[in-house]
């Protein structure tokens, strides 16, 4: 007996049960579970299809410096060099040492032979949201 305003909605509430569970244990009762008359619902797959990822613009910005060196041949060959000028730029740049190309140059001076200059070409690339990118 219900009483009150709690209508019955027509669902249990359970996920699952075992069928065999249930035919034990109404065996002996007048309203016994009859295996013929169990209805099983379909088998549903349920897809879940995952958010695409934020579009996403490729900002580029290049620039030349140039660097006074004593030996400009030895500092363009120096792979610890290269990459202390890459980790430099970026972190002037905000953005990550990978996100940053590096190339060395001589350059030609007319000034004292001691005072030799290193030319560096600069490519910065960084992925940005779309929406985040002014042009």
């Amino acid at each position: 007996v219900r009483m009150g305003s709690v209508a019955a909605s027509g669902r249990s509430g359970v996920s699952s049960f075992d069928t065999t569970f249930l035919q034990t244990e109404t065996a002996g009762l007048q309203c016994k579970l009859d295996m013929t008359s169990v209805v099983y619902a379909a088998e549903t797959t349920t897809t879940t299809k995952s958010p695409s990822p934020p579009a996403t613009k490729k900002i580029e910005i290049e620039g030349t410096a140039t660097l006074t060196v004593e030996d400009p041949a030895a500092f363009i060959e120096d792979a610890s060099a290269k990459k202390g000028v890459q980790k430099a730029i970026a972190t002037s740049s905000g953005v990550q040492p990978s996100e940053v190309e590096v190339v060395f140059s001589l350059v030609e001076s007319s000034a004292r032979r001691l005072a030799q200059s290193v030319q560096v070409d600069f490519k910065i690339t960084k992925e940005v949201a779309a929406d985040d990118a002014s042009s």
